[in-house]
Order: structure tokens, then C-alpha cells, then sequence
């Protein structure tokens, strides 16, 4: 009895915080993955490439949307509590981050949003494209 309580407790903790994004329908040939990205470059209103340093600094290389951010201060806000919904940058690593801006000004982004890793700048030839 004790198993199902703390099972039970387990699916209804996760469906409270589970994160919900678009899902994409297959169209014009396109796949998912293409389409999510489109939406994030249709919905972002600010793209950079840069590099992730800490706390939601970045040493930004590129923008490809938005303003020129003050580079010292904070450019992705970092909830004090994570979510699933939340996207996790690694120290050190290259990133092609979209983002939006929310009513006070403070710039958000999450799993909601095509963020890559970028290990290789071949995979910013999609960005190039549509600029």
C-alpha cells in the first residue's frame, strides 16, 4: 500500500510539473524538427550564438535578433526553482539561444525553443538562411 501511495504521488508531482510545448503535424514534407525550429525563429525576439559562462551570462559572438545586450549584466533569466521546462546550459560550451523578452523586460528562453548546443558552426547555416 505504502508503494502505490509514493507511485501514485510520483505521476501526479510529474503531470503538475511537466512542461507543455507545441507539437508540430507533419506538412509539406517538412519534419517535425524543422517546423519547431521555424516557430523559434518566427517567435524569438532575440537569437544570438555565444558562448555560456555562468548564471545566465553569456559571451555573445553573434546576434542574429534582438538588441545588443550589456554583456556584463545577466542576459537569460534563471529561475530560483527549476522546471522541466527549463533549458540547461553547460559552462564553457557554444550555444544558438532564442529567446523573449516578458513584460518586465527580462529575457527567457526554455525547452520550448529550438536552443542547440553547437559543436560545429555548420549548424548555424539554418540561421544564416533565414536572415
Amino acid at each position: 500500500m505504502k508503494n502505490l501511495l509514493i507511485f501514485l504521488l510520483t505521476i501526479t508531482i510529474n503531470q503538475v510539473f511537466a512542461c507543455e510545448c507545441k507539437t508540430y503535424p507533419v506538412i509539406n514534407g517538412k519534419t517535425q524538427h524543422q517546423l519547431f525550429v521555424e516557430d523559434s525563429f518566427d517567435n524569438a525576439t532575440v537569437i544570438f550564438y555565444g558562448k555560456y559562462n555562468k548564471e545566465g551570462r553569456f559571451e555573445v559572438k553573434t546576434f542574429y535578433r534582438g538588441e545588443d545586450l550589456n554583456m556584463q549584466n545577466k542576459i537569460i533569466e534563471e529561475k530560483q526553482l527549476e522546471s522541466t521546462c527549463d533549458y540547461f546550459f553547460t559552462k564553457g560550451q557554444n550555444y544558438l539561444v532564442y529567446g523573449k523578452f516578458d513584460e518586465l523586460g527580462k529575457l527567457h528562453t526554455s525547452v520550448c525553443y529550438a536552443n542547440i548546443q553547437v559543436v560545429n558552426e555548420k549548424q548555424l547555416l539554418f540561421i544564416k538562411n533565414h536572415i
